[in-house]
């Protein structure tokens, strides 16, 4: 793939990321928004629940089994996200933290990684303009309490906030 800027590294993530959801859930979400912050890669999906699961949602202890259920799909789709990255970046999880919102029907990804993506697009020339997507679901800019739940920020991260 040829990269000229971060949007395009951030949209063929998006894609893929689309795709691995439409393969595990059946259906894709109405939206996926990407962005890419040094070793973190934030990804939001909107309108995410199934039909199915909205029917489970309105149970006794239906939000509980769901995010059950979601936390084991996630878990068993770490290979598949390992796969998506290391094609794009190159690069290995460290970690990942996530939840899902029943009642917004969105669902959020926090993925550390072991690479400082910024650095490595500016040492290599990529422009660093990020994609549209971003604004397109007016999704506030992460902030510094976000990171920290993914195990704190490395500085370069942090001066970007």
């Amino acid at each position: 793939m040829n990269i000229r800027t971060k949007g395009q590294l951030e949209d063929g993530l998006r894609s893929a990321f689309t795709r691995l959801h439409a393969r595990t859930l059946g259906r894709g979400p109405k939206d996926v928004c990407v962005k890419v912050y040094g070793n973190f890669i934030l990804v939001l999906w909107l309108s995410t629940i199934t039909s199915v699961e909205k029917v489970i949602r309105n149970q006794p202890d239906g939000i509980e089994k769901l995010r059950r259920i979601r936390k084991d799909i996630i878990r068993a789709s770490i290979p598949e996200f390992q796969q998506i990255i290391d094609e794009y970046l190159g690069a290995k999880i460290i970690t990942a933290c996530w939840d899902i919102n029943m009642e917004r029907n969105d669902r959020y990804l926090l993925i550390v990684i072991d690479k400082d993506v910024d650095y490595e697009l500016k040492t290599a020339g990529v422009e660093n303009i990020s994609s549209t997507n971003y604004t397109r679901v007016n999704w506030p800019k992460p902030n510094r309490e976000l990171f920290k739940v993914a195990g704190g920020l490395n500085e370069k991260t942090a001066n970007n906030l």
